[in-house]
């Protein structure tokens, strides 16, 4: 073993020695490393309507309102809906499954 091979295996170590651990209390070994618990308030729920029994009639009464295909709404909607693949689940996922238009790569060169 040459002398500069051996001088450093001792500066490794000696400075091995100069990492030795600190002594640390178990009762203080998750200082630092976890946070503190703190549970969460329980949720309060929304207040109820001052005339819950004349608003429920009410909301059972209206009728839904949906969108005609006749009008311009209905005419928009059925643009839009052959732009993305038509009106139905069959027709959009035939949309889906349709291989893209194959660009010309020449140009007219």
């Amino acid at each position: 073993m040459s002398l500069s091979s051996l001088a450093s295996h001792l500066i490794i170590i000696s400075h091995t020695f100069c990492y030795l651990p600190f002594d640390i209390q178990a009762a203080d070994a998750h200082v630092g490393a976890v946070k503190e618990f703190h549970a969460l308030l329980k949720p309060t729920p929304p207040p109820l309507p001052a005339d819950l029994a004349a608003e429920l009639a009410e909301y059972e009464s209206s009728e839904p309102t949906l969108t005609s295909p006749s009008g311009t709404g209905g005419i928009a909607a059925a643009s839009a809906s052959s732009e993305e693949g038509g009106s139905t689940p069959q027709e959009f996922l035939a949309f889906l499954e349709a291989d893209l238009p194959k660009e010309d790569l020449h140009h007219g060169h």
